[in-house]
């Protein structure tokens, strides 16, 4: 296969690699010191990144190895009810640190089953932040806190079930 054949068939996400190595070496020669900035920036991040990245591999590991096919397609498969909702919402409000590494796991459960609605729902679910929950009803008021709550939740499952119509609409036919 020759170098051109090769470069058609790479996906969208290798082409936004080579966009952005291309740009950083399109800074570097017009000026060393902002690509130098930038690279400094990048590894910052990186290092930031890189423990709660390392946490969410572990945890597709122990999916891997223990979740079985049933237990997805029960808890969190396209006829998981109710009980798929709370495990999204109860898990989107419990997640911690940053949300890329999230997107591995979701990811991986994606693949294995995980509906379109619930990955929506469980990423709207983490605006809702326990530890802030006490100094939120000191400021606003209990009543404030509860409703502003319970409407996260709420816009949480709305935005799960358009997620999941929209999606439905764009995937080809036959694709899980």
């Amino acid at each position: 296969m020759s170098g051109t054949a090769i470069l058609k068939h790479l996906p969208g996400r290798w082409w936004f690699l080579i966009a952005v190595v291309t740009s950083y070496g399109a800074v570097a020669l017009a000026d060393a010191e902002t690509a130098r900035s930038g690279f400094e920036s990048f590894l910052s991040l990186l290092g930031h990144v890189l423990p709660a990245l390392a946490v969410v591999y572990v945890l597709i590991l122990a999916f891997n190895a223990f979740a079985e096919p049933t237990w997805i397609t029960r808890y969190v498969g396209r006829n998981s009810g109710l009980k798929g909702w709370a495990v999204a919402l109860i898990g989107g409000i419990l997640s911690l640190g940053p949300i890329y590494p999230w997107y591995a796991l979701l990811g991986e459960l994606k693949e294995k089953g995980m509906r379109p609605s619930l990955i929506a729902a469980f990423l709207y679910a983490r605006a809702v932040k326990p530890p802030l929950l006490p100094l939120l009803a000191h400021y606003f008021g209990l009543v404030f806190a509860v409703v502003l709550v319970g409407y996260m939740l709420v816009f949480a499952i709305l935005n799960g079930l358009l997620t999941e119509r929209l999606v439905g609409r764009l995937e080809p036919r036959g694709t899980p």
